[in-house]
């Protein structure tokens, strides 16, 4: 219901009173507190079936919470009809919050250790294939399908770019203090995305410490006034004035001086 139609319940009119920012926030804080709440409810319950209720649901919850924030906030002045990729920010979204999820269940001591454990894999593989394969290759088909390219055509071409990428990927980090050369894939696109996202927060981060306060420098200034300019121009007058007549006092002596 929203407020253009008839009066509603009390409670209906007091959300719609409610800022849209708000309500946006209350909305996915609350899916992402209804996930953390069914992994503790099964939880209780024990077993493996309410485990795996527990893990399934706590994922299918955390997934709408980032769909929901995709649409709400990032995309509420865009008319993207663009699926997969809100699919793909939702997973992603999906998966970090499972893994910091997973962490609070560890230190609570809540699901099964094989139920974590399984979680954790899954979503930490799933994070390392969408960061590393999928959405670079699907960035390269939408470069080249909004490019006259068919989907079939940009489908096939978006392989070469994609394997230009991972090729970079791979010998850029390749020579860096880099552990997990085990053979484990996981491991060492774990290892590579922590190096490149470490650098890339440093870089920005000191971007951003040295253009900040050069962009807000302005606004703690004093604004200079043209009374401000009269007062300087007169001092400086009488500072030229003062050197002037110095100098004539110090010429009169040396005069007299040869006098004598």
């Amino acid at each position: 219901m929203n407020g253009d139609g008839p009066a509603g319940s009390p409670a209906v009119e007091l959300w719609n009173k409610i800022p849209s920012a708000v309500r946006d926030f209350i909305e996915v804080g609350g899916l992402l507190s209804l996930g953390v709440s069914i992994g503790l409810v099964c939880s209780k319950v024990g077993g493996p079936v309410m485990d795996a209720i527990g893990v399934v649901g706590t994922l299918v919850l955390f997934f709408a919470a980032g769909w929901l924030f995709l649409t709400r906030k990032v995309l509420k002045d865009h008319d993207s009809k663009a699926l997969m990729v809100q699919s793909l920010f939702s997973a992603i979204f999906m998966m970090s919050c499972s893994m910091y999820c997973l962490i609070l269940f560890e230190v609570l001591n809540v699901l099964s250790l094989d139920a974590r454990w399984l979680n954790w894999k899954v979503a930490l593989t799933g994070l390392v294939v969408l960061l590393i394969f999928v959405i670079p290759y699907y960035f390269c088909f939408l470069l080249l399908s909004n490019s006259d390219f068919t989907p079939r055509a940009s489908a096939l071409l978006a392989f070469l770019p994609t394997a230009v990428y991972l090729w970079a990927f791979y010998t850029i980090t390749d020579s860096l203090p880099i552990t997990g050369h085990s053979g484990s894939v996981t491991v060492m696109g774990i290892s590579r995305l922590g190096v490149l996202g470490v650098t890339a927060l440093a870089v920005t981060s000191g971007f951003g410490a040295v253009n900040c306060p050069r962009g807000y420098m302005i606004y703690f200034l004093r604004p200079v006034e043209d009374k401000d300019i009269e007062t300087i121009e007169r001092r400086l007058l009488k500072t030229l004035e003062m050197i002037a007549s110095k100098k004539k006092r110090i010429l009169i002596q040396e005069h007299e001086g040869r006098r004598k």
